[in-house]
């Protein structure tokens, strides 16, 4: 059964009749839907081979001033005598009507290809694009439109792949936009993937966004920073977390490793944040050596703990002690008379001090 090499992905890029995968098709004559090394020798022995002898003819004012020969192992040189032959259209000259007299002197003065594209950096319309630019809004414009789309296609595809991984949500129009100037200016992928990065914005809670949403990598980078940074007692800023997911997305394939390494940063930040623990934070987390702490005052104080945060300074400054930590009665006594914490208004307060007056009055036999 004959292959279809539209629907074949010869490269396993994931992107089945894609340009690449039409050229190996041309490869494939056995058509088994690989390309072995003697067939692929074989396709460059082909390309490599002398061309036919040609006459080929330069032009000027429209009339023929020389021919020369082109000898068997030489490439034969096309020759350039109308609009179509610079691979421009009328199409073209209708969009960019200022290229018209350029176009028309490229024709009198028979220019070959090599002076053309020269010739074409030194205009407006060549100093305002790059080279790849330059030859896709030809082309788009031109017989090679439906080769241009093809390709556009095939880029829409691997930017949708890699913004749904990633957790960016591209309208259809977006695709299209960012696939187009990807194939006009000859973006590579770790190219997109930076601008994919580059582009995200974490979705506020509470309203929609039309060009983002919280799942995939970012998703999974935007929670690891987060959680690592609270389980280290660090105050971040939603830009700032954000800005970690944009530079964890442009790592690609790699953010996973990124992430340990943040992980890394954050214990080495903790450390000078809270001197005192730097020893302990090697195996435990500023949260896991907090928390002792915020147990004793959610129940001296009657405060739910899921109220308490370990980023909070009132909690995790019993680290930070004049000596080191505080132990537990140090904790207790700064607890009941650091008038911050309010251990005066509390039940546990108003139980002591009720406690105590019955027992001095008992003391003193006036119960």
């Amino acid at each position: 059964m004959a292959i279809d090499p539209t629907k074949k992905d010869y490269d396993n890029d994931g992107v089945p009749g894609s340009a690449n995968d039409l050229q190996m098709a041309e490869q494939d004559t056995n058509k088994d839907g690989a390309v072995s090394p003697k067939e692929k020798a074989a396709a460059k022995k082909k390309a490599d081979a002398p061309k036919d002898t040609t006459s080929v003819t330069k032009y000027a004012d429209g009339q023929p001033t020389e021919t020369t020969s082109v000898t068997p192992g030489q490439t034969a040189t096309k020759v350039y005598k109308t609009a179509a032959d610079f691979g421009v259209s009328g199409d073209f000259l209708v969009a960019y009507p200022e290229m018209v007299d350029f176009i028309r002197e490229a024709i009198d003065q028979g220019w070959l290809e090599a002076e053309f594209n020269q010739k074409l950096q030194e205009t407006q319309f060549g100093i305002d694009r790059t080279g790849a630019q330059e030859a896709f809004d030809i082309a788009i414009k031109g017989p090679q439109s439906e080769d241009m789309l093809k390709l556009i296609a095939d880029k829409t595809a691997i930017i949708s792949k890699q913004a749904m991984a990633a957790g960016i949500n591209l309208s259809p129009e977006e695709l299209n936009k960012y696939a187009t100037e990807a194939v006009r200016s000859a973006t590579s992928d770790t190219d997109i993937i930076n601008f994919l990065a580059s582009s995200y914005t974490a979705p506020v809670a509470g309203q929609a966004n039309q060009s983002t949403t919280g799942g995939g990598q970012a998703a999974s980078i935007y929670s690891g920073i987060s959680e690592a940074a609270a389980s280290y007692g660090l105050v971040m800023t939603d830009d700032a977390i954000q800005t970690k997911v944009r530079d964890g997305l442009a790592q690609g394939a790699g953010w996973q490793t990124w992430l340990e390494g943040q992980k890394v940063l954050f214990k080495q930040q903790a450390k000078m944040l809270y001197p005192t623990v730097a020893n302990q934070l090697d195996n435990f987390t500023v949260t896991e050596l907090v928390d002792p702490y915020i147990n004793s005052a959610s129940q001296l104080l009657g405060i739910n703990k899921t109220n308490m945060n370990a980023m909070d300074p009132m909690w995790n400054g019993a680290l930070n002690g004049p000596n080191g930590p505080l132990s537990a009665d140090e904790w207790v006594r700064v607890l009941k008379t650091d008038p911050k914490f309010g251990y005066d208004r509390t039940t546990n307060a108003r139980t002591n001090a009720a406690t105590l007056g019955d027992e001095l009055l008992a003391t003193f036999g006036m119960a």
